[in-house]
């Protein structure tokens, strides 16, 4: 699971029933994208390889900061959903998190949730949509607070099985208007940073203070303090998975944002990069180019 000069992984997929690694992902030549189909128009020359996690439908990983020997993957093989925490080095899979308070003090199991992610705060945040997508902005963001322990530990080569409930510790309630979620990330800039959530009606969109009352703080998730602003969302990849933001900053001062796309057919253009310009806080400008 590591290269010539890179002893971790830098980008974690999470593929059918298996997560795997791509391999220095910065340095894929990529592929071009044909404007006409949108789909690639060579294969791109970057294949990831698999790692020992045991999963049913892995939905999304995340990898901390400064420390690449521990996974957080979201495991949702339908309606009951776990986070597992994976250390790499001790092959340990551990239950992290399966349950949410809502801001009424009910106690729910996370459901059809996609990828966590780390917040500048510490917190790890986690969206989920008991609809399933079927329902309008019924989707739900999750706080975990930092330094949780896991509801469950795990032994080397023998996963940890989800608690009965409730669990321990539970995540709270923090963003709502979103629909059926697959993932978000903390893009870092000049206006604070704010946390971007790829949503499958409106895209990628960024999560902003809740107007409360408002129509963006819909009756099933009220009291959160956070809520998808639809005029940030940006549409180049119209079914985006779990973002990836790669902290180290190009000649020019921007970011790279990978972004799976998981629209059906030749129309897909795989795992999307996209360029993050931390001055301008709002908007993600975009220089688009297919990887794999």
């Amino acid at each position: 699971m590591a290269s010539a000069g890179n002893p971790t992984p830098h980008l974690v997929l999470a593929q059918k029933a298996k997560v795997g690694v791509l391999l220095d992902a910065q340095t894929c030549p990529g592929a071009a994208i044909d404007p006409a189909s949108g789909a690639p128009v060579n294969a791109p020359g970057c294949v990831s390889v698999n790692t020992p996690l045991r999963v049913l439908t892995p939905r999304g990983a995340y990898t901390e900061p400064g420390n690449s020997d521990v996974i957080y993957i979201t495991d949702s093989p339908g309606p009951v959903s776990q986070v597992i925490r994976y250390t790499i080095s001790k092959d340990t899979q551990d239950s992290y998190s399966n349950f949410g308070v809502l801001a009424d003090g009910t106690v729910v199991q996370y459901a059809f949730a996609f990828s966590p992610t780390r917040g500048a705060d510490g917190g790890l945040y986690l969206g989920d949509d008991p609809s399933a997508g079927a329902a309008a902005a019924a989707g739900r963001l999750w706080r975990i607070p930092p330094g949780a322990p896991p509801d469950v530990l795990g032994v080397p080569g023998n996963p940890a099985s989800t608690p009965v409930p409730p669990s321990q510790k539970v995540g709270m309630l923090n963003g709502s208007g979103t629909s059926f979620p697959h993932g978000g990330v903390w893009l870092p800039g000049s206006l604070g940073g704010h946390l971007w959530v790829s949503d499958s009606a409106d895209t990628f969109c960024r999560m902003d203070p809740n107007p409360s009352p408002g129509p963006s703080n819909p009756p099933t998730a009220s009291g959160a303090p956070f809520a998808l602003n639809v005029s940030t969302c940006n549409v180049f990849v119209t079914k985006p998975g779990q973002p990836a933001y790669d902290p180290n900053a190009q000649p020019d001062g921007t970011h790279f944002v990978y972004i799976p796309d998981g629209i059906a057919g030749n129309k897909s253009v795989g795992l999307a990069r996209l360029t993050f310009d931390p001055n301008g806080g709002s908007a993600v400008r975009l220089k688009p180019c297919a990887i794999r």
